[in-house]
Parts: structure tokens; C-alpha cells; sequence
């Protein structure tokens, strides 16, 4: 061995050691700890993803050791090593309820989760499972139920923004206690009552929007106030309470003459005073179900904003019940339908709430609330100013709406579009027709009214079947068939059941569609119209495939899937107003 060889041999320890001192500095960072990695699996378990937005967050395990580098994930960022310091999800669709999973992120100073589509309360003890948060927003979702006083637990919080959601009751006094607080916001709510002193005065904005919350710097709060405060806050804890409330009053008067007065006041019907323990317990149970889907809103809340269900508020009337628009105090406007009293609305009303309130797709009616006391039941969604589908055409005459084919066009793809949404989440709506189809200030299409709808046994929605019947082919192949009808009634302005009588189903669809199609003078004037525009290809193959969901083999029809992408594809190679081919 030569002198360069023996030198080289003894530096090459010491090479060796350089070379491995960058591997050993980041070995910790890439090797992960199980509850860090377990924070976030729970996290991408429990929210619905349908934008795919968390499909790069995937979890290996090699050989016992977790080949994961979390601090690579979209999102997600890390301290100096491999603990998780942030997570940032806003904007990305996410679906569910508060990942309590978080907890085993036991180093986050950050967590972001705004402007998705997350419901339910705000956990209880929050500020045990996010103690170190610096910053936390929930804002823009559609968060219920009152804001936890645990969230003065984190004591480390400089901004904390819960706008625009559906919070209710009163500001927690405790969260002044938060001396490190320098932003705050809860426009947008549903909150009353006195705010809190915090060490901080925030701006009126921080408070826009809310039904009666006062004090500096808002109004000063008056006794009126805090007796306005204490009452709403009754009916927020809910009906046991006020039950509760009753009797005391009732050592005075008589509850069910107090009772009734109150009926007769509201313009209601008198229910009937159950004295069955177990019935209360059911309903006391079932309630508590619901509430997990939907917030609960107040009888009183729902009569101040229509006016005491005035006749003038009234903008529907239909087999199950009577719609109101109503205005909240913070300026929301909302449509609130009182059912009728029959055996099978208390299941319609449970069907209703456990579906609109797990669904959530833009072309969906949105549900914001509900409300069961003194035996009523009420639905309460955002109001669609353009009213049904149904209405915009077969309207008195004189009120019908001039409906152009690009319009015509987008309203179909929409329908089709969240039909085939919820056939792809395996729910069968069971009435598709032009009076369930709602639009909105931009006249695109939600679907409402599922009162009926059928949910399968083992889809994501629910773990308990709606009905003992279960939806197999005929189930969606009659939804197809209905929107056959409404798609017909779409392009043609004129009601199936004045062209087509019971006796033509014997008939295939397709030589009436050929025999409109050769008769020009049947398709009426606003067709007529529109194929002089230069629409005749786009009207002729729409009414085919309108044809083709309506054939009496239902074997022949295809499903909405394919109907979806059918008219989608048309409306893109006419340079419509199209929407993408995605589902959402």
C-alpha cells in the first residue's frame, strides 16, 4: 500500500462521518411519530374528500417503520423536525363534522378549516384537544349549536374567526379571559345577548349580522335585552327545558290553557299533550339524531321572521305542507315550510333532514334548519328567488318567465348533474318532477323535497335503512324516467301529461319524439323561436335523449350518469353554458 493509499484510508472514517451528518439531521424528520401520522389519517378518514383534495396524504408502513414524510403533505407544515405545527384546509370541499382526531397533533399552533362544508357543533372540549392553538378559523362552514366556552381553554389564542356559520345562543362571557387576542370575529351568525369584555376592543364588523348581540361596541345592552337573552337561550337548550318551564309557570296557571293561548296567538293548532314518559324519551331521542344533520332553530325565531306565518309571506302550497319566506334579523333571507299534521310526515320530516342535512352538492336545495314544538314541524332551507321550475313555465297566465336556451340548457345540465350525484351516492330520490326543481337568483337548478327519497342500507349517509324497501335498478330507472318528463317539459314549455295520455307508455318514445321533430308546428312558439335562433340540432338531440330516459323498457333507459354526460358533451360542443364533467 502506497503513502496516498494509506492516507487515504485513514481519512475515510472521517469522510464517511461528513457524508453522513446531512442523512442523520433530517433521518428524524422522515421517520414520523405514530401519533402524528395517526392525527392525520383520522383527519382524511373522517371528512368526506370529494374534491380529492387529501389524496396525497398517504400513509406506508415498511418493515414495522413509517416510510412518511407528513411535512411533504399539502397543507400541512412542520417544525424544525417532525412534528406538525400547521394545518391549513381552506377551500378545499372537505365534507363532515370537527375532526376530533386532531388531539394526537398534540404541537399544532395553527389549524385552519374554513370555507368547506363543515357541520355540527363545535366539540365541547375543544380546548382540550387543540390546547396550544395560536390561530383558529372555522369560518364559512355551516358550524350550529352555541360556541363552546372551552375554546378559553386555549389560552394561547391570538385570532380566532367563527364568521359565517350557524352559531347560535350567546358569546361565552369566559373567552374575554383570551388576554393574548387580538383578531375576533362571528359576523354572520345566529348570536344574541351581551358580548364578552375582551382585553381588546374589536370593530362593529366583527359582530355584523347577528340577531340582537349588544354592548360596546355595538348598542348598549338594555334590560329588555337580557331578558330577550335569557328567554331565547331557553328554547336553544331545547324543549326539555322549556317543557321544564311550563310547569314552573304552571304552579300558577294552567299549562295547557297557557299552552293554547299561545297557539291561538301564533295562529297554530293545538296539540295534543302527550303524558307517555317513553313517547317523550323517543322524541326526545330522535331530536337529538337530527340535530347532528341540522340546527335546531326556535318556534318564536321562525315566527318573528315570517310575520306571525303571515298569509302574505306564503309562496307555496303543496300536498305536505305550506312555504313562508322569511327574514332574519341579521338579513338572511330563508324559506320555512310548515308541514301538515298526517301519520307519514314525521318520517317524510326525518328523511328530509337525515339526507339535505348529510348531502351537500350545488345543485342541491341547501337545508339550514329545522324546528319541532308543540307538536309542529318545520323545514327551513335557503330561499330560491326564481321560485320552481314548474312555476317559471305553467304559471297564470301573464306570470310565466321568458326562458332563453342557454338557460334551458344550464338548468338541465344542473338537474342531471346532482341526479346522477346522488345515484352515485346511492340515494333514490323517489319524486323528481318540475315542482321539486328550485332555482335560484342565477337560475341554476336544487333539487329539493326528499321527504321520500330511499337511502341504501349500506351507503355512507346512514347506517340504518329509511325504508324497508331497497332501491335496486327500477328504483333509479323510474328517477331517470321522471327526469325524462321533467327535461321534456324543460325543452317544450308545456306540461307531459297534456301531450302524452296513460295509454301512450305502450308506444316507444322515440316515434313521438320523430313525429314532434317532422311536425315543426308541434313544438309551440318558444321553440319555434328558439330554432330559429339556430338551436334546432341541440333541441332535437335534448329531446331524443329525453325520449330515451322515458322508454317503456326501462332496461333501454340509460342511468343519469350517462344522461349527464350526454347533455353535458352537446351543450360543450355548442359553445353553451356548460359545466365541466366533474360530479361536484
Amino acid at each position: 500500500m502506497d503513502h496516498h493509499s494509506g492516507a487515504i484510508s485513514q481519512d475515510l472514517p472521517w469522510l464517511l462521518l461528513m457524508l453522513l451528518l446531512p442523512v442523520t439531521a433530517i433521518f428524524p424528520m422522515v421517520y414520523c411519530q405514530q401519533t402524528e401520522i395517526d392525527c392525520l389519517r383520522s383527519i382524511k378518514e373522517s371528512l368526506e374528500d370529494p374534491l380529492d383534495k387529501l389524496s396525497a396524504w398517504e400513509f406506508n408502513v415498511i418493515s414495522g417503520k413509517h416510510d412518511v414524510y407528513l411535512c411533504h403533505f399539502p397543507g400541512i407544515e412542520c417544525w424544525g423536525g417532525n412534528k406538525i405545527m400547521s394545518i391549513t384546509l381552506s377551500g378545499m370541499g372537505l365534507r363532515g363534522e370537527f375532526p376530533r382526531g386532531i388531539a394526537n397533533c398534540s404541537s399544532l399552533t395553527t389549524l385552519d378549516l374554513s370555507n368547506n362544508h363543515l357541520y355540527g357543533p363545535i366539540p365541547s372540549d375543544i380546548g382540550r384537544l387543540v390546547s396550544f392553538l395560536t390561530y383558529l378559523n372555522l369560518s364559512n362552514n355551516t358550524f350550529s349549536g352555541e360556541i363552546p366556552p372551552g375554546i378559553a381553554d386555549c389560552s394561547y389564542l391570538n385570532v380566532l374567526q367563527l364568521n359565517s356559520n350557524l352559531l347560535t345562543g350567546v358569546i361565552p362571557a369566559v373567552l374575554g379571559g383570551l388576554k393574548r387576542l387580538v383578531s375576533f370575529t362571528v359576523a354572520n351568525n345566529l348570536l344574541s345577548g351581551p358580548l364578552p369584555e375582551f382585553p381588546y376592543l374589536f370593530p362593529p364588523e366583527s359582530y355584523a349580522n347577528n340577531a340582537g348581540l349588544c354592548g360596546e361596541p355595538l348598542d348598549p345592552c338594555t334590560a329588555h335585552d337580557s331578558h330577550k337573552t335569557l328567554f331565547m337561550s331557553g328554547f336553544v337548550v331545547g324543549w326539555p327545558v322549556l317543557f321544564a318551564l311550563f310547569l314552573v309557570i304552571g304552579l300558577f296557571t294552567s299549562f295547557e290553557k297557557l299552552v293554547i293561548k299561545f297557539i291561538r296567538r301564533k295562529g297554530m293548532k293545538s296539540p295534543r299533550l302527550e303524558s307517555n314518559p317513553s313517547s317523550k324519551r323517543t322524541e326526545s331521542t330522535m331530536i337529538s339524531m337530527l340535530e347532528k344533520f341540522a340546527t335546531r332553530m326556535s318556534v318564536l325565531e321562525l315566527c318573528k321572521a315570517t310575520d306571525g306565518f303571515s298569509q302574505n309571506n306564503v309562496i307555496a302550497i303543496d300536498e305536505v305542507g305550506t312555504t313562508y319566506k322569511a327574514m332574519l334579523s341579521n338579513g338572511w333571507c330563508l324559506a320555512i315550510k310548515r308541514l301538515i299534521s298526517a301519520p307519514h310526515i314525521g318520517q317524510e320530516f326525518q328523511t328530509e333532514i337525515l339526507t339535505l342535512g348529510r348531502l351537500r352538492h350545488k345543485n342541491l336545495v341547501p337545508l339550514v334548519g329545522f324546528c319541532y314544538e308543540l307538536n309542529e314541524r318545520f323545514l327551513v332551507y335557503k330561499f330560491m328567488p326564481n321560485g320552481s321550475l314548474h312555476d317559471c313555465f305553467f304559471s297564470a297566465p301573464g306570470e310565466a318567465k321568458i326562458m332563453e336556451w342557454p338557460v334551458r340548457v344550464r338548468i338541465a345540465v344542473g338537474i342531471a348533474k346532482g341526479l346522477a350525484w346522488l345515484h352515485q351516492n346511492r340515494v333514490v330520490h323517489r319524486g323528481i318532477s318540475s315542482k321539486c326543481i328550485l332555482l335560484d337568483e342565477n337560475f341554476n337548478p336544487r333539487i329539493s323535497d326528499f321527504g321520500k327519497a330511499m337511502i341504501l342500507e349500506d351507503t355512507c349517509l346512514s347506517r340504518e335503512p329509511l325504508s324497508r324497501e331497497l332501491p335496486g335498478l327500477g328504483s333509479y330507472k323510474r328517477d331517470v324516467h321522471c327526469f325524462g318528463m321533467v327535461l321534456f317539459e324543460l325543452i317544450m314549455a308545456i306540461k307531459y301529461s297534456e301531450i302524452f295520455s296513460s295509454s301512450d307508455v305502450n308506444v316507444h318514445m322515440s316515434e313521438h319524439i320523430s313525429h314532434l321533430l317532422s311536425e315543426p308546428q308541434l313544438l309551440g312558439i318558444s321553440v319555434q323561436c328558439m330554432v330559429e335562433q339556430g338551436f334546432y340540432d341541440q333541441i332535437s338531440h335534448y329531446l331524443r335523449i329525453a325520449g330515451k330516459c322515458l322508454d317503456y323498457d326501462q332496461g333501454n333507459r340509460p342511468d343519469m350518469q350517462e344522461v349527464y354526460q350526454m347533455l353535458s358533451g352537446i351543450s360543450r360542443c355548442g359553445s353553451m353554458d356548460a359545466s365541466d364533467t366533474s360530479m361536484e
